[in-house]
């Protein structure tokens, strides 16, 4: 088996101010003995000396969107508020959506998982064990340093250890996956700093490092199923499922009942393709399962969700989560009703420890955690130290235009300088005229505050799309160049009728003559024309004048 020893660095030792003896919190190597069988010993040292997995990804708010509207049916509204560009920090465990492996459909396992951390056959059954988060929180939460949207973060995982734990075919392998996250421009500076893969060797060497999150997952592989247990499947019996006592009366619960399209759609959020999610005929007739299991990441991210909107409206943003250690002890199925719990069970001066599990159809425990909270760290400092960045930026950036501009007047030469020397001063009320080719326009906003200062960056307006012609223009070009017709069609006046007339179709060959409703109805007497206005060179005539004269 498989036992962890101390590095030397840890040897115990007794500090001149305490009498008490302590050990340094450095990290612990895991070490085989010799009742490990010399398979295992080689399978370990090899999967050991697997290389660290780095990958750098934009964290865009629209797939954490994606991933709020795929749990938002499930959770209450006020746990699964979206998050704002203005908020800028992801909510712990959103996390999971990112970072995931991609490779070609022909390298996956028959099940659909990576072979990245597998042991190879026979253990070709992968589940999720459990694992943790940590968080730091004075990190995390920083808008300019921490894991926030519209940034660059790299993550780094490596095989921490391997374990074996049974014999014969009840044997299991369980593997510890240790993932760090860090903001990659800070990775950027420290490499053009020192130069090599820094972050690589922080994972390897260092506690934390330039880490803001850290993530443990622990993996258990499993033999494939021998041909009796394939039969007994095939007969209709099922994997038992034991499910644990709740470690008590919960402050807050809710209930909900995971369906197909969950699973679906959080796999593909995640990049997962094993078919205990997806396929409830290998479910059922492979490894035995009653249904469609949940995922574990899948109730990793609910318990959080929950927690974090439980923390949330409980202490009006004053707490945030800061770790969470979970484990999965039974299988959660699709279509079945499940209970989400959470219960205060220590009490800090910066924080509170929490009991956070998930029950199954019975009642019973199928997922338990603890979560840890602390104070939400003041983020005033970094929002100054933001700005005073920028200020900084700005600042630099002046001074060298400024310093650019110093030498172009050295350079000129003396009669040009004895002519700016000249120059009238500006009236300190009025605001500069620029101009700009063949037009005048006023300095742009951000410059007035700032009238005297030596350089000024003026922005022109972009050039129309498309020539534009005033009608001025375009008629004086018309009578200049007057178009003429290329051929002259000649078409009748249609006919003006004021009641009971239809539409003139101009019919030279006389169909619709013959079939016009005047002959079959007759003639259709029309109200007699009237002129109203008469016109001409002599004036208007009214139509009163135009009446006499007719009587006369």
């Amino acid at each position: 088996m498989s036992l962890y020893t101390r590095c030397w660095t840890r040897a115990a030792r007794a500090p001149s101010h305490r009498t008490t003896w302590r050990c340094t919190p450095t990290r612990c190597y895991a070490s085989t003995t010799a009742d490990d069988a010399p398979w295992f010993q080689q399978l370990r040292s090899e999967m050991l000396g697997r290389k660290v997995k780095s990958s750098h990804e934009y964290i865009d708010v629209n797939t954490d969107h994606k991933l709020i509207d795929t749990i938002s049916t499930f959770l209450p509204p006020e746990w699964c508020s979206r998050t704002r560009r203005s908020r800028l920090r992801l909510p712990l465990g959103h996390h999971m959506v990112w970072f995931n492996t991609s490779m070609p459909a022909d390298e996956l396992l028959p099940d659909g998982t990576d072979p990245l951390q597998s042991p190879g056959e026979p253990w070709v059954r992968r589940m999720w064990g459990g694992g943790s988060l940590r968080v730091r929180p004075g990190a995390y939460h920083d808008p300019a340093k921490g894991f926030a949207v519209d940034s660059f973060i790299v993550c780094a995982e490596r095989i921490q250890d391997v374990q074996l734990r049974g014999h014969g075919d009840a044997a299991k392998i369980f593997v510890t996956i240790d993932r760090r996250f860090a903001r990659l421009d800070t990775l950027r500076a420290k490499r053009q700093a020192r130069g090599g893969p820094i972050f690589q060797h922080q994972l390897l060497h260092e506690e934390w490092g330039d880490a803001i999150l850290r993530e443990q997952r622990n993996l258990v592989f499993l033999r494939e199923k021998t041909p009796a247990e394939l039969e007994a499947i095939a007969n209709g019996q099922m994997v038992a499922v034991k499910y644990l006592e709740p470690p008590g009366s919960p402050d807050f619960a809710h209930t909900l009942t995971p369906t197909r399209s969950l699973l679906f759609r959080y796999s593909a959020l995640t990049f997962n393709a094993h078919l205990i999610h997806l396929d409830r005929d290998y479910a059922r007739k492979v490894e035995g399962h009653r249904n469609l299991l949940v995922h574990g990441p899948l109730s990793l991210t609910l318990m959080l969700q929950a927690m974090s909107g439980y923390i949330g409206m409980e202490y009006k943003g004053k707490q945030v989560l800061e770790s969470i250690e979970y484990r999965n002890l039974a299988p959660l199925y699709c279509d079945e009703q499940m209970r989400i719990c959470g219960m205060k069970k220590k009490s800090f001066d910066d924080g509170h420890l929490y009991d956070v599990w998930i029950e199954g159809p019975t009642g019973g425990v199928a997922v338990r955690g603890t979560v840890r909270t602390v104070t939400t760290p003041a983020l005033e400092d970094a929002s100054k130290s933001v700005r005073s960045a920028s200020r900084t930026e700005t600042g630099s950036a002046s001074d060298a235009h400024s310093s650019h501009r110093s030498r172009q007047e050295s350079n000129r030469p003396e009669s040009s300088q004895a002519s700016t020397s000249t120059r009238k001063q500006r009236r300190p009320g009025r605001l500069p005229q620029i101009r700009l080719s063949s037009f005048t326009v006023p300095p742009v906003p951000r410059m007035l505050a700032d009238n005297q200062s030596p350089f000024r960056v003026v922005e022109a307006p972009p050039s129309p799309m498309r020539g534009v012609m005033s009608r001025r223009t375009h008629f004086i070009l018309q009578r200049l160049y007057p178009q003429s017709a290329t051929e002259l069609s000649i078409k009748p006046v249609p006919l003006v009728r004021t009641y009971q007339g239809r539409q003139y179709i101009y019919d030279p060959t006389g169909v619709a003559s013959r079939h016009s409703r005047y002959l079959r109805q007759g003639i259709v007497k029309i109200e007699k024309i009237s002129i109203r206005m008469l016109g001409g060179s002599g004036g208007r005539v009214s139509r009163r004048r135009k009446d006499s004269r007719r009587a006369s």
